[in-house]
């Protein structure tokens, strides 16, 4: 039986056209052939970053707008337009231009999931049984490609931690989740690639230190995931192209996350 596929997409290589239009080409290979259903979710902290020279920025709730989000030198609003915007759409132009039929959702669009408060965690998500909306895209044969934006229950536009989001989606989907971005796997501070990260491992390298910042937030969210659906999850580089091409054929690169056996 075919699985679904949640594909993370982040790191400053969201800047390169070139790599994500040879990650669409590379990608539609692999489509239907070795999954049956392919959903991308996107990031882009770091690209509103290169772009718009902000420093690091930490999440605030604007009393004006009624928008939780990041606080940083351009406006809220301005931050969630790229993402939802400029961001989505230029990964579905490329992934159009390598001839996926796709169209660009935010998370909680359709209420397949439900975020019940502007702190997420896993614990105050409810997922729908269905999935009903991308569930019908995925029998269209169509791309879903999410931006890391949502709705509360108490109608607060947020932005979210897009490892988050592809944990809530991997978790509401049941499937295998593949988290991309600008390095090859999770070092072990002395510039070795770490092949397997379990649980208790990274607990060690979290408070010692070596795993810092956005790693962090992938570990975590991978670990929570591998708990949840009793499988691996694989944090790779979205550049290494021989990679990318074992990682669609199932084969493990970068590090493998996986809950203590």
């Amino acid at each position: 039986m075919k699985e679904t596929l949640v594909i993370k997409l982040g790191g400053m290589l969201l800047n390169n056209n070139t790599i994500i239009h040879r990650f669409f080409e590379i990608l539609y290979n692999y489509y239907q052939s070795m999954y049956q259903n392919i959903l991308i979710i996107h990031g882009g902290e770091s690209w509103i970053n290169y772009n718009y020279n902000n420093t690091y920025f930490s999440n605030t709730k604007d009393s004006t707008s009624n928008i939780v989000c990041y606080n940083t030198k351009i406006s809220n609003m301005m931050k969630l337009d790229i993402l939802s915007g400029t961001i989505n759409k230029n990964i579905i132009l490329h992934a159009k231009k390598n001839h996926f039929n796709t169209v660009g959702l935010c998370l909680t669009d359709g209420n397949d999931i439900i975020l019940n408060s502007s702190h997420i965690n896993y614990e105050n998500v409810v997922y729908s049984d269905s999935c009903s909306l991308i569930r019908y895209l995925f029998s269209r044969k169509i791309l879903p490609v999410i931006s890391p934006i949502g709705i509360t229950k108490d109608n607060i536009l947020i932005s979210i931690d897009s490892d988050v989001a592809a944990m809530l989606l991997a978790i509401s989907l049941k499937a295998k989740l593949i988290i991309l971005t600008d390095i090859n796997g999770i070092l072990d501070g002395k510039g070795n690639e770490i092949k397997v990260m379990t649980q208790s491992l990274s607990h060690q390298l979290i408070s010692s230190g070596i795993i810092t910042h956005g790693m962090v937030v992938k570990v975590n969210t991978a670990i929570q995931v591998s708990k949840v659906l009793h499988q691996s999850v694989n944090i790779a580089s979205l550049i290494n192209f021989i990679q990318l091409k074992k990682i669609f054929s199932k084969d493990i690169i970068g590090t493998l996350v996986c809950t203590n056996k």
